[in-house]
């Protein structure tokens, strides 16, 4: 059984008792844990549809209450990993990266980041593999972030797609999350490290329509 299985098949069991037990801070925290890392994995292309769909219903998971769509979601996990134990066919695809399709979308623009260590080669790492025009990367106070002061740069024309590193900043998302649907950017709240690879699968996760609109 793969890695993906055996989270997969975690998280249903554990998705499960917290259904039948919503107040279970251990449930809650299980749930999570698997979540946060189907969503950050780079899936297999015939767990992805899933895995958009568990992207969907993290914010909810986050806030510790149980997503509109659970039931919904128990059934496509209950399919995705009915159709896991089918025997699989070798196929070839030449399908560009993640990080390739991110860099493809942004188009040289602009991107902001949120949270997490803004330490410059991280910085200059993600404006390198996304190739983006500049990445605004603010030093963030965690425990009173000041979101107000980060309006100018969620305004910049110039700028198509906010990250935010939730783990560090998670209290302040539904803030940022308004300003960004105000302003019509496109936001992606990302749970992974600072690996570039898996912050451009989060990010097209989550964003890949937005950021395809002309």
């Amino acid at each position: 059984m793969s890695r993906a299985s055996s989270r997969l098949n975690r998280l249903r069991f554990h998705l499960q008792r917290l259904q039948a037990d919503p107040s279970s801070a251990a449930e809650w925290e299980a749930v999570l844990e698997e979540a946060e890392a189907l969503v950050a994995d780079e899936l297999p292309a015939p767990l992805r549809p899933f895995q958009r769909l568990l992207a969907e219903a993290l914010p909810a998971l986050i806030d510790r209450r149980l997503p509109a769509n659970l039931l919904y979601l128990q059934r496509e996990l209950a399919r995705t990993l009915a159709a896991q134990s089918q025997p699989k066919q070798p196929t070839a695809s030449d399908e560009p990266s993640d990080l390739e399709q991110l860099a493809q979308l942004l188009r040289g623009r602009e991107v902001l980041v949120i949270g997490g260590d803004p330490r410059e080669h991280h910085r200059e790492n993600l404006q390198q593999a996304l190739r983006s025009a500049a990445v605004h990367w603010p030093v963030t106070r965690e425990s009173a972030p000041d979101v107000s002061a980060l309006l100018p740069t969620i305004q910049r024309r110039e700028v198509a797609l906010v990250l935010l590193y939730i783990r560090w900043i998670r209290h302040a998302l539904n803030e940022v999350a308004r300003h960004c649907d105000e302003h019509d950017k496109p936001l992606a709240r990302i749970t992974a490290g600072y690996n570039p690879a898996k912050v451009a699968h989060q990010a097209l996760q989550q964003c890949s329509e937005r950021l395809r609109r002309p």
